[in-house]
C-alpha cells in the first residue's frame, strides 16, 4: 500500500514531526482521518497569502501541492452558497455541479481537499451533506478520488437516513466492483437502506 501524503501547515502551532489526526464526530466514528506533519517548514515573512504545503509519499517522485488559501475560501463559499440554494435530486444535474466542473478543470487537487474539508465541518447540516454526496456521486470518480469515496464511506455511518440514502446511490452511480466490495462490511439501518445496499453489491459484483 503506497503511504500517504502528509501535510505541513505554516499557520500551524502543531511542531514539525507530530502526529496530527483528523477524527470524525461520533455519528461518523467509523472512519478516522490521519497525516504526519512533513519535517521540513516553510516561512516567509513577505508572504501574505496562508499557504499549506502538501508533501508527496516518501517512496515517490511526485512534486509537493501548493495550497493556495485564498482560492480554498473563494472556493468554498461559492460551493456553500451553491449548496444552500440548490435543490438535489436523483438524475438532475444541478448548478452546484457545474461549479464543482469548472474549479476541477484548473484546480482539481483544490477542489479534492477543499470538498474533504467541508463535509468534515458541515456534518449536522443534513442538506449540506446531500448536497455534497449529489455532487461526488455525478462528476467524474477518478477526478474527485480518493476524498469522494472517504466521503461516501464516512456519510453510511450518518445519523441521517436520507445522508445514508445518498452515500449509497454513490456507490451505485459508480458501479465500482471494489469500492461496492466495501459496503458488505456495513449494516445500515433502517432495513429498506440495507436492503437497497444488498440490491447494489448484487447489481455490480453479484450476492
Amino acid at each position: 500500500m503506497a503511504s500517504r501524503s502528509s501535510i505541513t501547515d505554516v499557520s500551524s502551532a502543531i511542531g514539525v514531526g507530530d502526529s496530527y489526526s483528523i477524527t470524525l464526530p461520533a455519528s461518523l466514528a467509523a472512519s478516522n482521518f490521519s497525516f504526519t506533519l512533513a519535517q521540513s517548514t516553510f516561512y516567509d515573512p513577505n508572504v501574505t497569502r496562508n499557504i499549506r504545503i502538501i508533501e508527496p509519499p516518501q517512496t515517490g517522485s511526485a512534486k509537493a501541492q501548493v495550497l493556495d488559501e485564498e482560492l480554498r475560501a473563494k472556493f468554498e463559499k461559492g460551493f456553500m452558497e451553491r449548496l444552500d440554494a440548490d435543490r438535489f435530486e436523483p438524475g438532475v444535474k444541478s448548478s452546484t455541479e457545474y461549479y464543482v466542473e469548472q474549479w476541477l478543470s484548473t484546480n482539481p487537487f483544490l477542489v479534492q481537499t477543499s470538498i474533504g474539508r467541508f463535509f468534515l465541518g458541515n456534518t449536522s447540516h443534513v442538506n449540506r451533506l446531500v448536497g455534497v454526496l449529489s455532487v461526488v456521486a455525478h462528476l467524474d470518480r477518478q477526478a474527485l478520488s480518493p476524498a469522494n469515496e472517504l466521503i461516501a464511506l464516512a456519510a453510511l455511518s450518518h445519523s441521517s437516513v436520507e445522508v445514508k440514502e445518498y452515500a449509497l446511490r454513490a456507490y451505485e452511480y459508480w458501479e465500482d466492483a471494489v469500492l461496492v466490495a466495501k459496503l458488505k462490511d456495513f449494516s445500515i439501518q433502517p432495513a429498506w437502506l440495507e436492503e437497497y445496499k444488498n440490491e447494489i453489491i448484487e447489481d455490480v459484483i453479484g450476492g
